[in-house]
């Protein structure tokens, strides 16, 4: 079992669980002595044991917080503004998948207004909390709000980044083959794809335009995709 406390109590405190997550523990049907892992997302965990319970419900008891062992490779998506709840698809996938952080940003044929997306940050925030509590991941993937496109492309210079493109000739797993992989960021369009401007301003700022093979994937599963095998080449699931 795995929750999130931020900041983490003191060695051999006593603390209780927020009434939200003291509702998804008794569904975990647990018992006093049973150890809770619990993160603060960021930097350090600890062990805790299930000490007593009460009308206001479980009483844990914190043991010596540790560091979060970091990860040797550090990823970034770049995704456009999406429209439904494909975001939310996404963002869920992806914190299962390791993502470390997700830039939301603007495209030409995006559908959906930056305002739209930035109120819904909230939500997306409690989306990463519950798939790392779903999957035991004890460092939260960070989220940032929409920026232009150019700043997106000033991102991927930064971090060794690519573009995945359905025109261009060289191949993902080629590409990944290729490249170091210990810091890295790639961007996937919206539904109606890059336009040719934005693949020529990448182009200008020699950023790599690289393909998902002959079929045209969605919006939504490109990037799960990109990270899945970016994942299978770094072996870190």
């Amino acid at each position: 079992m795995l929750f999130f406390l931020n900041p983490l109590p003191s060695e051999n405190e006593e603390f209780r669980l927020s009434p939200e997550e003291q509702s998804h523990f008794y569904a975990l049907r647990p018992n006093i002595g049973d150890s809770v892992t619990v993160s603060d997302g960021k930097r350090n965990y600890a062990q805790s044991v299930i000490t007593g319970a009460d009308k206001k419900g479980f009483i844990l008891t914190i043991g010596e917080s540790k560091p979060i062992p970091e990860s040797k490779n550090k990823t970034t998506l770049l995704i456009p503004l999406l429209k439904s709840d494909k975001n939310e698809t996404v963002i869920q996938k992806a914190t299962e998948l390791g993502i470390d952080e997700i830039v939301f940003f603007v495209s030409d044929n995006c559908i959906v207004g930056a305002e739209k997306t930035e109120k819904k940050l909230q939500r997306y925030e409690k989306i990463v909390l519950s798939a790392a509590m779903q999957c035991k991941r004890l460092l939260l993937p960070s989220i940032k709000g929409v920026v232009g496109f150019d700043e997106a492309l000033n991102i991927l210079t930064k971090e060794n980044g690519f573009i995945c493109y359905e025109k261009a000739d060289k191949l993902l797993s080629a590409y990944l083959g290729e490249t170091d992989l210990s810091v890295t960021a790639f961007m996937t369009g919206p539904e109606g794809g890059f336009s040719n401007a934005e693949a020529q301003k990448a182009a200008e700022h020699n950023i790599p335009l690289i393909s998902l093979g002959e079929r045209i994937l969605r919006a939504e599963t490109a990037p799960i995709c990109v990270l899945a095998v970016i994942r299978a080449f770094t072996s870190e699931m």
